[in-house]
């Protein structure tokens, strides 16, 4: 079945490689059109798509016509710099819950913050390149500070992601937005289920993606998001001991699973500093020529 995308009324021809480009640039939107072999579907209506190769695929339509869509939607949402982002979109608002010691130092322990969409005048979306990307909330009755993409960093009213988490933070984008302006949510909000469905079944890093995953898996695996963590697993890239490491955290209080953070920590850059000593040693053995002493 080839591909064809209908985008502003003209058909295009595309590969599997051309569809997550789009996907990922957020031009392919809820009311475009996708058909293989004379199957149109609207993405909203899509529930998953599987690639045969590069240019054939097999579209997994909602078994529904009904559009139910049930809140709360929670998921996670990760960034390198940042620690992870809980995120519960309701109808009417959305929470913005911080975890982890990252999240911590940048934001402080204040617990979940809330945001009604009533007082959200504008909602800025910048896509993750080469750096993180952002989603950034204008309240219009407060003074916090917001504005400039650096504020993002600190700016409790911002969310900020790595690149696997572009999709569905668009989607977020975009239903906000449907909210802002009082318009019909309901694409957006399928659309926005579909992302989080598509990146915990599909979750696959770049070679650039995955060198950060395992830099980020050795000296602070406790911002590992769900997705992140099962992929390592399915690779068989954790150890044992961290696999139960991380399953002991999740069953202990926050006052408890910072004190173990901390003493992992603490037992890495022992392990980092004995490393670096010990490659002084082996260094110092060898004559600049290259021959041992």
């Amino acid at each position: 079945m080839s591909i064809q995308i209908e985008i502003n009324g003209s058909w295009q021809k595309v590969t599997k490689q051309q569809v997550l480009e789009m996907a990922a640039r957020g031009d392919i939107q809820p009311e475009t059109i996708i058909d293989a072999d004379g199957q149109k579907i609207p993405a909203s209506r899509i529930r998953d798509i599987v690639f045969a190769d590069d240019e054939h695929l097999d579209i997994a339509p909602l078994e529904s016509d009904s559009g139910i869509v049930t809140f709360p939607i929670i998921f996670e949402v990760t960034a390198l710099t940042g620690g992870i982002v809980k995120l519960e979109i309701y109808e009417n608002k959305i929470i913005i819950e911080r975890l982890g010691i990252r999240s911590f130092v940048m934001h402080g322990s204040k617990g979940g913050k809330t945001l009604y969409f009533s007082k959200i005048s504008a909602a800025q979306f910048k896509k993750a390149d080469v750096t993180e990307g952002s989603l950034q909330f204008t309240i219009s009755d407060d003074f916090e500070s917001r504005g400039a993409w650096f504020d993002a960093h600190t700016d409790e009213n911002s969310i900020r992601f790595g690149g696997a988490d572009d999709e569905i933070m668009f989607c977020v984008h975009k239903f906000i937005e449907a909210k802002i302006e009082h318009e019909d949510s309901k694409n957006a909000t399928i659309a926005l289920k579909h992302a989080i469905m598509r990146k915990k079944e599909l979750y696959r890093p770049s070679t650039a993606e995955l060198v950060k995953l395992l830099a980020k898996r050795n000296e602070e695996p406790e911002i590992l998001s769900k997705e992140e963590r099962d992929y390592l697993v399915r690779k068989n890239l954790m150890t044992k001991q961290q696999c139960e490491y991380l399953e002991n955290l999740e069953n202990l209080s926050e006052e408890e699973k910072e004190r173990e953070i901390e003493k992992e920590r603490k037992k890495r850059e022992e392990k980092r500093k004995k490393q670096e000593i010990q490659a002084k040693i082996t260094k110092c053995l060898f004559h600049t020529n290259g021959q041992k002493i």
